[in-house]
């Protein structure tokens, strides 16, 4: 089942083959958009589903998603569509060159493949893909292209291309949870006249993480507050593998020791660490010391278990001062 989708994805025009990212921006004048329309009911929790195309599917199943291309051009355009390869290169949503596919890419179809755009108009796209029954379990990657060609000045041909990401994992069941832990917080490198924060990002589920989040400050009493500082975003994470996150002090504060509460979300989860930083003049960071992860649970358990012997231990004390004293007399025939 399917629900519409509410918000555009638009990678943003720019020469194929370049390192492309997803923007929820309205398209550029004189340009075309490309937006998702429907959302499947199963994936309508993680907010990437409004954005890409995101989906766990059986092998065997055949999906169908609806896409709008839009035009802000004053000129009709002629939009090319169809899918191309994507991977996950050092942290990041890597985008291959031209028409670069790859085994997911082979198992769909962009119809039409061609769209002449009229000047300022809308017009709806489909895209098919059928998995097949001896497919691999795993997650793969692509992109939806509507790209667009046209002579510059020299004579050269200029491509430019907007898409839409695709993350589709492939095996029995359901879909895997979003399983990841946030630990070291730690000083960064500046960031231009900033100080910076780094914290370590580890996926142990089985899914790729698009990661967001961010971190607030607070002084001893918690009567100032300065925030939330951003996480740095573009960070695309592979199951196993770990990732710094860096947010930005990008504002000056007093100096002394302040409570850093950094939080981080990939889909729908979110964790948290916290620590303390101690900022210097000039914006500088001296030490930033992460804060002990601590549960009250065991201590509690732990209490509850000895106030439980003592309590066993006293009513068998009492028990065996009260106990009657029983005489029997034995008497021989």
């Amino acid at each position: 089942m399917l629900a519409g989708a509410a918000l555009a994805a638009i990678l943003l025009a720019s020469p194929a083959g370049a390192s492309q990212t997803a923007s929820h921006r309205k398209p550029a004048p004189n340009s075309v958009g490309i937006r998702i329309m429907d959302v499947p009911v199963s994936e309508a929790h993680d907010p990437r589903a409004s954005a890409y195309i995101i989906d766990h599917l059986n092998p065997g199943t055949t999906i169908h998603r609806r896409l709008q291309l839009s035009s802000t051009s004053p000129t009709t355009q002629k939009v090319t569509l169809y899918a191309g390869a994507a991977t996950i290169v050092k942290n990041s949503f890597t985008v291959a060159a031209g028409t670069t596919g790859n085994d997911l890419t082979s198992w769909m179809k962009v119809s039409p493949a061609t769209v002449s755009l009229a000047p300022r108009s809308k017009k709806i796209v489909n895209v098919t893909v059928v998995v097949p029954k001896m497919a691999s379990e795993g997650e793969r990657y692509g992109v939806v292209w509507a790209q667009l060609s046209h002579l510059n000045a020299n004579g050269i041909t200029e491509i430019n291309r907007v898409g839409i990401r695709l993350y589709l994992d492939i095996g029995p069941g359901g879909a895997p949870p979003t399983e990841f832990t946030v630990t070291g917080l730690a000083a960064g490198p500046r960031s231009g006249t900033w100080p910076t924060v780094t914290a370590n990002v580890t996926d142990t589920g089985q899914r790729a993480l698009d990661l967001t989040g961010a971190m607030t400050l607070s002084n001893a009493d918690g009567s100032v507050k300065a925030g939330p500082f951003q996480v740095q975003g573009g960070i695309t994470l592979l199951p196993g593998h770990v990732a710094p996150v860096t947010v930005v002090i990008n504002r000056a504060l007093p100096t002394g020791t302040w409570n850093a509460d950094l939080k981080v979300t990939a889909d729908t989860t979110t964790r948290e660490v916290k620590g303390t930083v101690v900022l210097g003049p000039a914006n500088t960071i001296k030490t930033v010391k992460e804060a002990q992860s601590t549960s009250v649970l065991p201590t509690v358990l732990l209490i509850a278990a000895v106030v439980l012997l003592l309590g066993v231990i006293a009513y068998l004390l009492i028990r065996r001062r009260s106990r009657p004293v029983h005489t029997e007399t034995v008497s021989e025939s």
